[in-house]
This record gives structure tokens, C-alpha cells and sequence, in this order.
């Protein structure tokens, strides 16, 4: 992932965008999301950044004038940002991502959220107990296939970063697994920190290794449960169409300039 502040460029109108299939690959490489700097999109907020203990946040504004934890500095990807479920659907899971749309600019795209559907069974053969995201984008994708989207699972590979984690847990590369991929089995996810274990365990026990798109991505209107966790709500995110499955609470449309509620984690 490319982590280079951008001039905004924001059109009034964004033209619906639906990505050709392709499939979920993973990372987990622990840098300051892209959509934290500053003028990355036409949003309310960017997306947090946390102190090294992946809890504590950093003003935004603080934030925009330091550096992350892959260039050497000390601002990191917030613990929050791991995948969780809905409790009223099983099969529906969120997260957040790094996405490239087809014929956009990040500026188009930075923040907003996506409806994924799969195929049952991942690269595999093994079947996916969740077979549903709802994800936000927090990250270019500029090293993304253009039909993929890059998942944030930790243990899921450090890939182009592979300093920013032992940077931020003081511990040592090969903890994370391998590179491109991570860690390859849920007793691995033990040589992680803590506080991400959870969420690498998730990979194993509702997901999949790189399952492929049933259908074709569809840009909704961001959850509460995502904001809660991203700070960061786009300005026409309100003009999007809301998810029509049913969901639990967290996974409620927000509404426009949401009050996000950071007590989830």
C-alpha cells in the first residue's frame, strides 16, 4: 500500500461504480491508513490513527503533521479496525479494506462503503461461514488488482510494509508470518499481540483464503458499527443506497454527519 498525501479533487457527482469479480486477498500491515491524511476526500473526518498501543487516538490534526509507524514515525492502524460479525445475520461480517475502483481517484472513493457477496467455498475448497461483507475503505489499493479488494485481517500478511507492526509491538517480522498471506493456521495467530488475536482468528474460523465475488461489488451507505470504528463519513454518503438485508443494530445505515459512538472498542 501507497501511503502519499493527495490534493483533494472531488466532483459534485460521483457516478455509481460496480468492480469487475474478483476475490478478497488480506493485509495486515499495521501503517496509518491512507484516508488519515488530511484532504484525501470530501469527508467529515479522516480516518483515526492511534499511539502504539493501538488504542489511544491521535488528533486528527496532530496526525496530518506526523508520520506513520512504516516511515519510522509513531503513528500506527487503530486495534479497532478488525473484522466483526452481525449478530442477526450470521453470514454477514464488516470490516475495512484497501480498494481500488475501477475508473476512479481516491478521492472518489476514500471512505466509502461496499456490499460484497461470494462464492461458498474459498480458494480452497473450504466453506465460508461468513459469505458477506459490508466493508469501508480505508486504504488506496494502489497495489491492488483493480478487481480485488485487500481485507484488513491481522496476521494477514505485512506485504510492502513489513517494518510498520514489529514497529509498532516491538516484536519481530517472522511473528506475522509470511509476508504476502501471513500467518497459515489459528495457533499461529498466538504470536501476534493480544489485542489482534481476535480478529486474526476470525480469518480461520469464518472465512477463507482469497474467496472469490459471487457478484459484483455495490457501494452503500456506510453502518454505524463502521463509522464507530473509522471516525470517517464521507459527505455524499447519504445519497448512497442502504443495505437491505437485515442486520443488527451496528449494522444500521449511519445517518449524514453520524455522531460515531467509540465505546464499541
Amino acid at each position: 500500500l501507497t501511503f502519499v498525501a493527495a490534493a483533494l479533487s472531488v466532483s459534485t457527482y460521483v457516478q455509481p461504480v460496480a468492480a469487475s469479480l474478483g476475490m478478497a486477498t488480506r493485509y495486515w500491515d499495521c501503517c496509518m491508513p491512507s484516508g488519515a491524511w488530511h484532504g484525501k476526500a470530501s469527508v467529515y473526518k479522516p480516518v483515526d490513527v492511534c499511539e502504539a498501543d493501538g488504542v489511544t487516538l491521535i488528533p486528527s490534526d496532530k496526525a496530518n503533521q506526523g508520520k506513520s509507524g512504516c516511515d519510522g514515525g509513531d503513528q500506527f492502524a487503530c486495534t479497532c479496525m478488525q473484522p466483526f460479525n452481525d449478530m442477526k445475520d450470521e453470514t454477514l461480517g464488516y470490516g475495512f479494506s484497501a480498494f481500488a475502483a475501477a475508473g476512479q481517484q481516491e478521492s472518489d472513493n476514500e471512505c466509502s462503503c461496499y456490499e460484497a457477496h461470494f462464492n461458498s467455498k474459498d480458494a480452497d475448497g473450504k466453506p465460508l461461514a461468513v459469505n458477506k461483507l459490508i466493508f469501508q475503505v480505508i486504504n488506496s489499493g494502489s497495489d491492488v488488482h483493480t478487481d480485488n479488494f485487500d481485507f484488513a485481517i491481522p496476521g494477514g500478511g505485512l506485504g510492502s510494509f513489513e517494518q510498520g507492526c514489529p514497529n509498532q509491538w516491538h516484536n519481530s517480522v517472522t511473528s506475522w508470518g509470511q509476508q504476502m498471506g501471513g500467518v497459515t493456521s489459528a495457533q499461529e495467530c498466538k504470536n501476534i499481540p493480544e489485542s489482534l488475536q481476535s480478529g486474526c482468528s476470525w480469518r480461520f474460523k469464518y472465512w477463507g483464503n482469497n474467496p472469490t465475488l459471487a457478484k459484483e461489488l455495490k457501494r452503500v451507505r456506510c453502518t454505524k458499527g463502521l463509522i464507530d470504528r473509522s471516525g470517517c463519513q464521507r459527505k455524499d454518503d447519504a445519497q448512497q443506497p442502504v443495505y437491505s438485508g437485515i442486520t443488527d443494530a451496528k449494522g444500521q445505515p449511519a445517518p449524514d454527519q453520524y455522531k460515531r459512538d467509540r465505546s464499541v472498542c
